[in-house]
């Protein structure tokens, strides 16, 4: 039994020892809220995802992201790089990006980007250097598996389970099809044929204004997901997931060459379309240039790392991004690298956006449309 004094002492340290716990915990507490916030609106280190060059490849409609955090969130931002000052300048759109975004760039500058929930938005250069974001419509079913156009900008095809194509300034559906699953789609370069591979391995054109099957073009045992189009619209290289590269007369669609490559990715023409180049992965990782006439190796680019994603631009030089998310460019006349540039450690692409979690909330009915135009 404890003194009456000593009982009062006893308390007196327990309450001590309880306000200073208390304090610490406190203090901790906020010392951690502050680290959150910190790490939470830090500049979040980004890769790219997608690169596209307008016709007279100054500009680039770009998608970067960052790499996923353990609760599946990932930062995203869609904007436009300006490749004329060094380093190139990133200015961003003023959407709201979640979950998978698709993108497409045509050659008079015009681009396309297409939503998680498939709301559409045309990035319409409203002056010299700026573009205003303007919502056109909706895929009915939701996330697109990928957009393409046709050099002058005058639609886009929207790909997925269904395929819908539209005219963008009267933001209106040309059509919508459910029996083509396409694969992968692209436009004749100067044209708007529409060429499209599809899941059952067929390549076959369809019609721009109805979305009917005019004629097959080539038929493939596994279906393609990776093609280019010659920049005269005479061949098309295609390339199966087994790495088998195919180069076809858009014509005839008889087979002129087929070459193998060592996992393989999308191939892209020189400008002049005198040569193919194909990036492979691995231990050969490159990119393998070879003649378009032959399929011969004419030469290789090295430097770039496991490259992912490739441009050709039509001074002659090619850009392609790694899966660390470097670019990387060359002079195709030289095989030696131009330019590199890492987005992760540029000031000009470190944006400090909160992440959005991977099937976030869609965007609401009113389609409000952000006014402000982006400059460069």
């Amino acid at each position: 039994m404890l003194a009456p004094g000593m009982r009062r002492s006893v308390s007196a340290a327990l309450c001590i020892s309880v306000v200073a716990l208390g304090g610490c915990v406190f203090v901790q507490g906020r010392f951690v809220f502050h680290q959150e916030l910190t790490r939470a609106l830090a500049p979040a280190p980004l890769f790219v995802s997608r690169f596209l060059f307008d016709d007279d490849g100054q500009r680039a409609l770009v998608l970067l992201r960052s790499h996923s955090n353990s609760d599946g969130r990932f930062t995203q931002v869609a904007g436009l790089c300006d490749l004329r000052s060094q380093p190139p300048t990133f200015q961003p759109f003023p959407l709201p990006l979640s979950g998978r975004i698709s993108i497409a760039l045509a050659k008079s500058g015009d681009g396309f980007l297409s939503m998680e929930n498939g709301d559409l938005y045309w990035l319409a250069r409203v002056a010299p250097g700026a573009v205003q974001p303007i919502y056109f419509g909706s895929h009915p079913e939701g996330r697109a598996g990928f957009l393409v156009c046709p050099d002058d900008g005058s639609m886009v095809v929207v790909a997925g389970v269904q395929m819908t194509a539209w005219d963008p300034r009267a933001a209106a559906l040309l059509w919508r099809r459910s029996d083509h699953l396409a694969a992968s789609c692209a436009f004749v370069p100067r044209s708007r044929r529409l060429i499209g591979s599809l899941e059952t391995g067929e390549i076959v054109e369809l019609d721009p204004r109805t979305g009917d099957r005019l004629r097959l073009i080539a038929r493939h045992p596994t279906p393609i997901h990776w093609f280019a189009i010659s920049p005269d619209g005479s061949r098309l290289a295609a390339v199966n997931d087994g790495g088998n590269c195919f180069l076809t007369d858009l014509e005839s669609g008889e087979t002129i060459w087929t070459r193998r490559f060592k996992h393989t990715t999308g191939p892209q023409f020189s400008s002049d379309g005198q040569s193919l180049l194909v990036p492979t992965l691995g231990a050969d990782a490159g990119i393998a240039v070879v003649a378009t006439a032959s399929g011969e190796p004419v030469g290789k680019l090295e430097g770039g790392g496991c490259v992912v994603g490739l441009r050709v631009r039509t001074d002659g030089s090619a850009y392609a991004w790694n899966s660390e998310g470097t670019i990387t460019a060359w002079n195709l006349a030289t095989g030696k690298v131009v330019f590199r540039l890492d987005p992760s450690a540029s000031p000009s692409f470190n944006l400090p956006v909160l992440p959005v979690r991977l099937l976030d909330t869609p965007l609401p009915e009113s389609h409000a449309l952000p006014r402000a135009a982006v400059a460069l």
